[in-house]
């Protein structure tokens, strides 16, 4: 996920219109083509309409059986804050999360909350003995 201008959100809808399908350039320079992107455009997580959109992408905001999945326990999306446990004095966190809203949340919030996002899957690198 990261974070788009409204211009780029234009020139994704241009390139689609014109030849039915688009590249996009990440941040890191890799080259996504449209069969690769999930959704991009504007996100209001207090719409429930667009809430509801991520419902179809839930799988591929967060594959349940990833061993990456590692969220704060304390974190809040409002302020944007991860607290200590006071009484250990740490942050807590799980390895394990199921609930695909709180992890796009989560991520969300890392990237800072723009008005527009685009979703997408990197390919496999292919291993060299295949």
């Amino acid at each position: 996920m990261e974070m788009i201008s409204e211009e780029t959100e234009h020139n994704l809808d241009k390139q689609s219109n014109l030849r039915g399908e688009f590249l996009y350039s990440t941040i890191c320079g890799k080259r996504i083509p449209s069969s690769d992107v999930y959704l991009y455009g504007e996100i209001n997580l207090n719409n429930e309409k667009d809430v509801k959109y991520l419902d179809r992408f839930n799988k591929a905001l967060l594959n349940p059986y990833d061993i990456a999945n590692w969220y704060y326990t304390s974190f809040d999306y409002n302020t944007g804050l991860i607290t200590k446990d006071e009484v250990k004095n740490v942050f807590l966190g799980i390895n394990f999360i199921a609930d695909y809203i709180k992890w796009f949340k989560f991520k969300y919030c890392i990237i800072g909350k723009p008005k527009r996002i685009i979703i997408y899957k990197l390919p496999l690198i292919r291993r060299i003995d295949e």
